[in-house]
């Protein structure tokens, strides 16, 4: 129903094979961040915001840079030259945001970069955050080390100039794949670079996914699935209560034209809700802790139901990508490999030491004479 209907799409110019396509393109633009940003969600209710145009010649550049990262396909003159105004421009937005931004489309994020084995940036993330907890004497759990690795990945998306954003646009398969989409209707391109401010109080922790089916929120979700948080199962109630009032006070009139739609919150400092995003309502956005086979009729007919892993031995390690874990046993070694390599000096020069003033104290004449 909310999709364009065949007879309002063919008076646009679009190709009859094509109509399918441009409706799932319609539909999706529905949940971008432009389509309800100040609209229809308060300001004060989400993360500050601001958006940068695209013409289809910059989107095709991101993807000529894309291509150039990862298939070694020389870049257009023509591409550099709009890929270096837009570092200018986004540098300039980033400014007037306080210097610490995330990016993304008005579509999905380059988060997919930040998993990736060669980033540096969220290797060096993931080192300081474990040293961080080492210094802090506690004993690590498995749980502290995927806690850090998600702090890690939403760190390494910090972006401080432009350089650093076309960074991630052009090094991201999602960005890749927003944009070819929408350049396949170029006379309705619609992509924007959606800037906006980094908060470091944003934990992964506490990010949910709510469920609105005919206006009403029917499920609410842990966002990142399967992975036991002590502090969110302990204060479940409450972060349940926070949304659910955020929700049917703030939200769901504003959105009340759009009446099904997934939607994530976040919770800082553990007393605000902000939204961070809205998504379609169907079975390709994920599900969280809920099946969309399954659990078909809770979402979209209640009764509400709200879901965190509650078994502590979930702790989400074996989820990880097989070189973070790999990454985690080398920094815990190379921290076994300092101390031994310390202690061995330590022991080593008081030893010298302790020689050197023995031998003093039992050979005074003999040095004396001298």
């Amino acid at each position: 129903k909310q999709s364009m209907q065949k007879e309002e799409t063919l008076p646009e110019g679009i190709l009859e094979g094509n109509i399918d396509g441009f409706k799932k393109k319609e539909y999706l633009y529905k949940f971008a961040v432009d389509k309800w940003y100040e609209k229809k969600i308060p300001k004060e209710c989400t993360f500050e915001t601001r958006f940068v145009e695209l013409s289809v010649k910059e989107g095709e550049a991101i993807i000529g840079g894309y291509r150039n990262n990862y298939r070694k396909v020389t870049l257009e003159k023509e591409h550099e030259r709009l890929l270096e105004e837009l570092r200018s421009k986004l540098d300039k937005v980033i400014k007037e945001l306080g210097g610490s931004v995330f990016v993304k489309l008005n579509y999905r994020s380059p988060k997919d970069v930040a998993i990736e084995k060669g980033n540096d940036k969220t290797r060096l993330s993931l080192w300081n955050n474990m040293t961080q907890l080492h210094r802090s004497k506690q004993t690590p759990r498995r749980g502290d080390q995927i806690r850090l690795w998600l702090s890690s990945l939403v760190q390494s998306l910090q972006c401080r100039n432009g350089s650093e954003a076309v960074y991630l646009l052009t090094h991201s398969f999602r960005i890749k794949q927003d944009l070819s989409e929408d350049l396949q209707y170029p006379d309705f391109f619609k992509s924007k670079i959606v800037v906006r401010r980094f908060n470091p109080s944003l934990d992964p922790r506490f990010e949910f996914r709510g469920f609105v089916s005919n206006g009403e929120l029917t499920a609410l979700s842990q966002y990142e699935a399967g992975i036991f948080f002590r502090d969110v199962f302990q204060k479940r109630q409450k972060y349940q209560d926070l949304i659910v009032d955020f929700f049917n006070n703030t939200i769901q009139e504003p959105l009340k034209d759009l009446s099904n739609y997934v939607i994530d919150f976040a919770i800082i400092n553990d007393e605000q809700v902000l939204v961070v995003e809205l998504n379609p309502f169907h079975a390709q956005t994920s599900g969280c802790m809920f099946s969309w086979k399954n659990d078909r009729d809770i979402i979209l007919n209640g009764p509400f139901t709200f879901r965190v892993e509650s078994n502590p031995q979930n702790d989400g390690f074996e989820a990880l990508p097989d070189f973070w874990p790999t990454l985690i046993d080398d920094y815990k070694n190379a921290k076994v490999r300092v101390h031994a390599i310390f202690i061995s000096c330590y022991v080593i020069f008081f030893s010298a030491v302790f020689g050197f003033l023995l031998t003093y104290e039992c050979e005074p004449n003999s040095r004396t004479t001298y």
